[in-house]
């Protein structure tokens, strides 16, 4: 089922949408509490681990309810419609900061945090889902994939490259202010993006219609799939290691890259940028990681058509770490060394990043085939809930490190925090991607010849099952 360039865009900015949101909370939301909203790092590291790991399993339920949504628009369509609108307004609240005491602000933030959480469950997930029922070729799913994670990227462009100078431009003084202003304009965007996916897009794979299974049967099946139980894990631990890494970068800017060194950087000074303060440095480190991903996520077809799905997953997950590494013995006074580095760690990473999402409609492929019965919500819900955890886990052992190696909002670190906080950026991260790519060697088995075999059993499938439903009419 051949798509349009038009409707492979609009879907792509559904996910620029959902990471106007996504990136915020990746890149800003641990600071902001600690620093902004002035909670204890322990006690966000806590919030984080609960509400994520909570939410994430009401993304199965999302799923499930998904999969049996029966509408005009279709199955998965319709949230996208339906949470617009309160999505965009909890994302508002939870960067807003009303004067109450620390435990009324602890108390607000858990509220506000939780809200905005299950919003996104409930229109990230279908659109998640979307991508599996608008098309069943591989090299057309492959696409999407790669312009959702390249538009994805140009959302997170937006945040990275214009939120500390929206936050300063508003502030007047009040950086919760400025937060908060630049957080609405955010909203409002990706209501906007939402929209345009929910009216561009169309639905044309349905379950076959005797397919009939209660949401306990199609969980119990989920567990029986080896390449959904490889997958998930996968994806629990990579967003682990994109927590550390992503929230360490403002830390990183603040507290380790001393004023000395960007005075005395030459190349900075060859710009014209030495007189550059950490945030502003640290707003050019996430946005060029930003443009790293755009080019990252598009290239992905590209790699699954020539070297293969699998085998570009796991060697963007080798390089990664490999340059991790460097970064992690590259001096802080090398700020253009750190800067390259973090662009290839950024842009290989997202090759693996599409091609995730691409692999989990190979898995809702092989669910059916296997079991005759399509859970491709689930599937989707599934991923989603797998990264809240893994956020959750990631979130809570980034509070838990910084306690740990002594971090104390703002102030002056000790030697000791500051290499924690580099550690968190480089080494921690390098070594869980590691491991993930040692799993998918070992255990992952939808290679492209399974694939295939795969595509033609379901084809014949449902070519009987609608000669079937004609006699029977």
């Amino acid at each position: 089922m051949a798509l349009s360039l038009r409707e492979k865009i609009c879907y792509g900015l559904g996910d620029a949408g959902c990471n106007l949101v996504f990136t915020t909370i990746l890149s800003f939301m641990m600071f902001f509490y600690t620093d902004i909203f002035k909670i204890p790092a322990a006690q966000v590291g806590l919030l984080f681990l609960f509400s994520r790991v909570l939410d994430g399993f009401f993304d199965f339920s999302m799923g499930a309810i998904a999969d049996r949504t029966r509408s005009r628009f279709g199955s998965f369509r319709p949230y996208i419609l339906w949470m617009a609108l309160p999505f965009t307004i909890f994302f508002i609240l939870a960067f807003s900061t009303p004067d109450l005491s620390e435990r009324g602000r602890i108390i607000y933030a858990w509220i506000t945090y939780n809200a905005l959480m299950i919003a996104y469950t409930a229109i990230n997930i279908p659109y998640s889902a979307l991508s599996g029922v608008m098309t069943d070729d591989p090299k057309e799913r492959n696409d999407l994939a790669s312009f959702r994670i390249a538009l994805s990227q140009v959302g997170a462009l937006i945040i990275n490259g214009c939120t500390l100078p929206l936050v300063n431009f508003f502030a007047n003084g009040d950086l919760a202010q400025g937060y908060q202003m630049a957080v609405i304009i955010f909203a409002t965007l990706a209501f906007v993006m939402f929209m345009v996916t929910f009216l561009n897009t169309r639905e044309r794979i349905a379950p076959l219609p005797q397919q009939k299974s209660t949401i306990v049967q199609d969980v119990l099946l989920l567990f029986k799939s080896g390449p959904w139980c490889v997958m998930t894990f996968a994806s629990i631990f990579m967003f682990v290691a994109l927590i550390l890494r992503i929230g360490s970068v403002l830390y990183y800017f603040k507290y380790v890259v001393t004023p000395d060194a960007i005075q005395n950087n030459s190349i900075l000074a060859a710009l014209g940028w030495s007189g550059w303060d950490g945030n502003g440095l640290a707003t050019l480190f996430m946005a060029g990681g930003s443009i790293a991903g755009i080019l990252g996520g598009a290239s992905a077809s590209f790699f699954a058509q020539h070297v293969g799905k699998l085998n570009s997953f796991i060697f963007s997950l080798l390089l990664s770490c490999v340059v991790m590494v460097l970064f992690y013995f590259t001096p802080v006074t090398r700020l253009e060394l750190l800067f390259l580095e973090h662009l290839v760690v950024t842009g290989i990473t997202f090759v693996a990043a599409a091609l995730y999402f691409s692999m989990l409609a190979d898995v809702a492929d092989y669910g059916e085939w296997k079991f005759e019965v399509r859970m491709t919500g689930l599937i989707f819900a599934s991923g989603t809930c797998s990264a809240k955890i893994g956020m959750g886990i990631g979130g809570a052992l980034s509070g838990w490190l910084l306690g740990y190696f002594g971090y104390v909002a703002n102030q002056v670190q000790t030697a000791q925090a500051a290499h924690g906080i580099t550690m968190m950026l480089s080494i921690f991260p390098a070594l869980i991607l590691l491991c993930i790519a040692a799993l998918l060697f070992f255990t992952y088995k939808l290679d492209a010849a399974m694939l295939a075999q795969i595509k033609q059993g379901l084809q014949q499938r449902r070519q009987a099952s609608s000669s079937e439903v004609s006699h029977t009419v």
